[in-house]
């Protein structure tokens, strides 16, 4: 957060009044410095009431004011006693009981007031507020009625007003600098970050939680997004090593776009264009390409690396999977007849490799595509003018870093994404990119029809493809599993699912594919599949992406269920790529409210933006991104949904990043470290 304290003074404080025992459990729980227990969110907040709550509901916790009497205690069995007592309120008195907790059942010393924390319960020994906290106090004025009052999750050994009474002691005796500007506070309208922090431990009402949040969340966010623009206007400033300008005004680029079959969209056209200015400039270009499935995005990473080639460097294609890095290979091989076309993976002869890495360590251009084979010691590129990142959701942080670093100068890079990211995720992880989205289809394309078909009903389904396949057209259907597992029930497999269908459809030629089979075959299957000699292949997700049969109308995924949104809408896209209406059906038995969530959501839009959105609000953002990337995500103060609050924020750290000399605290802040809490990780 945009603060700073003195450690020692707030060190010196907690040890006033924490017990080395207590300090030890404190620590374990992540409590270690000023910062962190300053930064230590409550879990609830509620009103210390000498009266009884008109709108009470079960459930809701409540705390009172007054005092005990009449306790009585009754043994029910072995390790168990139940205490009842009456609750002396302002004008009522209220039944009050809690188990065990003997220590509770008797006033210290001179402490005759108490406040209970608790809800209101019926149970077998009747109605009354059963008890979970207790704290005792001498007088009425210390217990603070009439006020809001936080409540920290529960630490076992150390009391929640212990917790509240080292940032009361924090709030009192340590001053704490507040590194954002009097004139950003005042424009942005948020508060001080000492009245932020006095609000969210001591407020007076909900209203001041709700400020105190809003400068909370603010500081964080600017904490998360000002490196990601610092690091974004870094690579906008540099002047690239690789001069892409095209000696023959772009004769391959151009003549790629004129042999294609079709003309590029305007978003193609677009983005293409977006990236050529980028060249121009002469800075490099660092940039994601997110679309739809289907959307052309192939188009645009071919062109990019066209333009490393005609220039005479080297281009980059680094794919999570060795079929789609076959696929494409193979597009690459032809449509770029007289360019160098490699290919690295794992699954490859001695031979192949040694051949492929002796043309990378050389002089001449080509385009190399490749698996994380490509990223591994040992593998040399040289003049790597062009980085191509496909479904680069897949790939950690460190995994492109160590392709960047193939390169003996800053390569241009373009990542890809076919799984549309929110706006939100947009915003904050890609914060470092710029960013373009292909949101047309090609002319022509009719989107699939949905339907969330019982298991009971999959007969309708297998007469369904049998229509289509005797109309000439062709069909997949998907598996979750290879072969049967002892872990899974009812999850038929995809060998099992082969052998059925091929009994099934004994007339036309069915086909296998999954990852575990030698690449040889896999390639082979895919050959007669796209030619038509296949009428129906049974696969598992190694056919998620890379994979374009215009012929293909059918998508059958099996225990759709197991599936989450991004992969359902990927399987999805691989029919609607032809002038025939296509069908997806989700073969299913949810058991969660999640499941029917995800395939009522499929059912309802075949929109991959909107899927994303929904995604999000589903699983959450760390989710959505995978456990490489998550962990950045999860804010404690901040809305991480709220995309006005995000575009905010952004501008505000390019204006403060263009004026450093006014916003040095802020900045130097952020690069230190010292404002960057444990509230982004938890």
């Amino acid at each position: 957060m945009l603060f700073r304290y003195d450690d020692a003074i707030a060190e010196r404080l907690i040890r006033q009044v924490v017990s080395s025992q207590q300090m030890g459990i404190l620590r374990r729980q992540g409590l270690v410095t000023g910062r962190d227990f300053l930064l230590h969110r409550p879990l609830r907040y509620t009103l210390r009431l000498r009266t009884l709550p008109l709108d009470r509901q079960a459930k809701q916790v409540y705390t009172l004011v007054g005092q005990l009497m009449g306790i009585r205690q009754h043994p029910v069995k072995d390790r168990l006693v139940v205490y009842n007592a009456t609750l002396q309120l302002e004008r009522i008195t209220v039944p009050v009981r809690w188990f065990n907790q003997q220590y509770a059942s008797k006033p210290r010393q001179g402490r005759p007031w108490v406040v209970l924390t608790g809800t209101f319960e019926t149970d077998a020994y009747g109605e009354a507020f059963q008890v979970t906290d207790f704290e005792w106090y001498a007088d009425l004025a210390l217990t603070g009625h009439g006020r809001v009052f936080p409540h920290y999750s529960p630490i076992r050994g150390v009391p929640n007003r212990l917790i509240w009474g080292i940032i009361r002691l924090f709030q009192r005796s340590l001053p704490i600098t507040d590194l954002m500007p009097a004139a950003m506070v005042e424009s942005q309208g948020v508060l001080t970050i000492q009245n932020a922090l006095s609000y969210l431990h001591f407020p007076c009402d909900v209203s001041q939680v709700t400020a105190a949040m809003a400068r909370l969340g603010f500081d964080e966010l600017v904490c998360y997004l000002l490196p990601r623009r610092q690091q974004h206007a870094a690579v906008r400033a540099q002047v690239s090593m690789y001069r892409l300008t095209p000696p023959d005004s772009g004769s391959l680029t151009r003549a790629y776009i004129q042999a294609l079959p079709y003309a590029l969209t305007g978003a193609q056209s677009r983005v293409w264009s977006r990236i050529q200015a980028d060249i121009a400039r002469g800075h490099p270009v660092f940039r994601l390409i997110q679309g739809d499935v289907g959307s052309g995005k192939t188009d645009i990473a071919i062109l990019a690396a066209l333009a490393a080639v005609e220039c005479g460097y080297k281009a980059a294609f680094l794919v999570p999977t060795e079929l789609l890095a076959d696929q494409h290979y193979l597009t690459l091989s032809r449509r770029c007849k007289t360019v160098s076309i490699g290919l690295l993976k794992g699954q490859q002869s001695k031979a192949e490799r040694r051949e492929v890495m002796a043309a990378l360590a050389g002089d001449a251009p080509m385009i190399v595509v490749g698996t994380h084979a490509l990223i591994q010691e040992g593998v040399t590129i040289t003049q790597l003018a062009m980085v191509i990142i496909d479904e680069q959701h897949r790939f950690g942080v460190f995994q492109r870093q160590q392709l960047l670093e193939k390169s003996d100068a800053v390569p241009h890079c373009v990542f890809m994404s076919a799984t549309p990211i929110p706006r939100t995720l947009m915003l904050t992880h890609y914060g470092d990119l710029d960013h373009d989205t292909i949101d047309a289809l090609p002319p022509g394309r009719q989107p699939p029809k949905t339907h969330v078909v019982a298991m009971t009903q999959v007969m309708d389904v297998y007469a369904f493809i049998a229509r289509e396949v005797a109309a000439g057209r062709q069909a997949y259907v998907v598996y979750p599993l290879i072969e049967s597992s002892d872990h899974l029930e009812n999850v038929q497999p995809a060998v099992d699912g082969f052998h059925e269908l091929a009994t099934r459809f004994d007339t036309v030629s069915v086909g296998l594919l999954h990852g575990k089979m030698p690449l040889a075959d896999k390639q082979a299957v895919m050959e007669r599949f796209a030619a038509n000699a296949m009428a129906i292949l049974v696969a598992t997700t190694v056919i998620e992406v890379g994979i374009d049969v215009p012929n293909a109308t059918v998508m059958v995924i099996m225990n759709a269920e197991r599936f989450g949104l991004s992969q359902l809408h990927q399987l999805r896209g691989r029919v609607g790529r032809g002038v025939h209406q296509s069908y997806c059906f989700l073969v299913s038995s949810p058991r969660t409210e999640d499941a029917n969530q995800r395939l009522a959501a499929m059912a309802a839009t075949t929109n991959g933006f909107e899927l994303a959105q929904r995604d999000l609000a589903i699983r959450g953002p760390g989710n959505c991104l995978g456990t490489q990337q998550s962990g950045e995500l999860v804010f404690r103060f901040a809305d991480s949904t709220a995309v006005d609050q995000l575009e905010r924020i952004t501008t505000i750290c390019d204006h403060m990043l263009s004026q450093p000399t006014v916003y040095a605290p802020v900045i130097d802040g952020v690069r230190s470290g010292q404002p960057i809490s444990a509230a982004l990780l938890n």
